[in-house]
């Protein structure tokens, strides 16, 4: 087995283009539905039945703590995406999209601690979201399925949720901590792309996978493969300097890789869980924790010149299995 490195590559998110809004900031433009500025604090963005021009059925709606902001836009003009430019400030957004289809959806939260929640839609291309320098909460709800999603939350202390199915994941993290949970029963079918940088950085994977491509950066890393978790492809970790954890727990089709750093890494291969690929572990120099109870095809184990444990269990299978712990007191 040979380490793969583990390429960083900082995607951008499309800047939503200048534009003149209409009426209380709410347009309508080439088939695009444009909300820009002027919604602030509890944002609601609903499907509702309406009444445009004489003409009756079901369009969007958005409201904030002032009232309905602008004119609906019936769905049946809507040919392209769902467009939104928020204010600076802390606003509690919230779409639910009464199980209508979308091409698009292109968020950007702007600055302040903001709360964003989307549900109960159907959305057939990319789903972006960008936020600032402050804390952002970002959840797709069990009723929510994409394409690609691309969340580019910048620094501040973020936490993302995906509970629904979505075909493919990039998360662009800042210098603070940053949190992606994977919900038991959600599904991302495609490749997930993780790039959390500095920071006290967690992964919780509960539902199905694909492949997991993970950087950290010098802060505190924890990766957690739950019991229910499923992983049909492969795992890459590079998790940079920090007191690193990793557990895996649930079944991995694929192989395994995880590139520790200069600080203490513990990683565990829990009773139960299987890795039907290769095992390996680069945990770098200081003292390493190691604990193998689950099943793995190769294992293979290197470490460098701290004080390293390595506990296999009796439930432990390996076909082969090597180790090469380093010149501490292991």
């Amino acid at each position: 087995m040979r380490a793969k490195a583990i390429a960083r590559q900082r995607r951008q998110l499309e800047a939503l283009e200048q534009r003149l809004c209409l009426a209380a900031d709410l347009s309508f433009l080439n088939g695009n539905f444009i909300l820009s500025g002027g919604a602030e604090g509890q944002v609601s963005v609903a499907v509702e039945e309406v009444t445009v021009n004489g003409e009756t059925g079901q369009g969007i709606v958005v409201s904030d703590e002032s009232g309905t902001i602008g004119d609906p836009v019936l769905l049946s003009q809507l040919t392209g995406g769902l467009n939104f430019d928020f204010s600076d400030g802390a606003d509690d957004i919230t779409l639910d999209l009464a199980g209508e289809t979308f091409s698009s959806v292109n968020i950007d939260l702007g600055e302040g601690a903001n709360i964003l929640t989307l549900s109960n839609a159907t959305v057939t291309g990319d789903v972006k979201i960008s936020g600032g320098d402050d804390s952002d909460s970002v959840t797709l709800g069990t009723d929510f399925s994409a394409d690609d999603v691309h969340l580019d939350l910048n620094d501040g202390d973020n936490t993302a949720i995906i509970a629904g199915s979505v075909d493919e994941v990039e998360y662009e993290g800042g210098d603070d901590s940053d949190s992606l949970t994977i919900f038991a029963g959600a599904s991302v079918s495609g490749a997930m792309e993780l790039d959390l940088e500095d920071g006290d950085n967690t992964l919780i994977v509960d539902g199905s996978v694909e492949d997991v491509t993970y950087s950290g950066g010098d802060d505190a890393d924890v990766v957690t493969f739950g019991e229910e978790a499923v992983v049909d492809g492969d795992v890459e970790l590079d998790l940079g300097d920090g007191e690193n954890t990793v557990t895996v727990g649930g079944s991995i089709d694929g192989d395994v890789e995880v590139l520790g750093g200069a600080d203490v890494d513990t990683f565990t291969l829990s009773a139960g869980a299987a890795v039907e690929g290769d095992l390996e572990l680069r945990l770098g120099g200081d003292d390493n924790v190691i604990v193998l109870d689950g099943s793995a095809e190769e294992v293979a184990i290197y470490a460098g010149g701290g004080d390293d444990s390595l506990t296999v269990g009796a439930e432990a299978q390996f076909d082969e299995f090597f180790a090469r712990l380093g010149a501490g007191d292991n």
